[in-house]
């Protein structure tokens, strides 16, 4: 099952996919906290190197691309886009291009995580925390009891 999680940081929203085993993260929303957008992090040499040795990495193939019905969704309201995948076809990379939200960037949570320290380390911190909640504690409880105690917690720390 798939499930869309919404978090601040600084006030503004950060859209988690998360599967069963695995989390996709908006990098287009990532990017704009800090008025960046992620073609100017994916064109890097060490972002390239980094996606080819995640493309050659059998990853976890849980439901770990954006779920397939707001896959289709999404596909419908873009005109063109790409889909970048690991040898074991999990996807690592999804842009969507056009369409009523005017395109999107989707990364795997390894990528995702990576682009957040590229951004900022406080950023990159919060995105670890948030990725490794979702990731042991999703699916043991309901969604409403999780953000209360996910933002109370964030808050205690001074990431949000």
């Amino acid at each position: 099952m798939q499930q869309i999680f919404e978090f601040q940081f600084n006030g503004k929203v950060v859209e988690f996919n998360v599967g069963e085993t695995d989390v996709m993260v908006n990098a287009t929303e990532m990017a704009k906290l800090y008025g960046q957008k992620p073609y100017a992090y994916l064109r890097k040499q060490e972002t390239k190197k980094l996606i080819k040795e995640l493309q050659k990495t059998p990853l976890r193939a849980y439901n770990s691309c954006v779920g397939a019905a707001q896959l289709n969704a999404l596909s419908t309201l873009s005109s063109s886009g790409r889909n970048i995948t690991s040898e074991n076809s999990v996807t690592i990379l999804r842009t969507i291009v056009g369409g009523k939200k005017k395109g999107s960037t989707w990364m795997h949570h390894y990528l995702a995580l990576d682009f957040a320290g590229w951004l900022d380390a406080k950023f990159k911190l919060w995105m670890i925390v948030t990725v490794d909640k979702l990731l042991h504690e999703y699916g043991k409880r309901t969604k409403k009891h999780y953000f209360s105690e996910s933002k109370t917690a964030q808050q205690k720390r001074g990431i949000n």
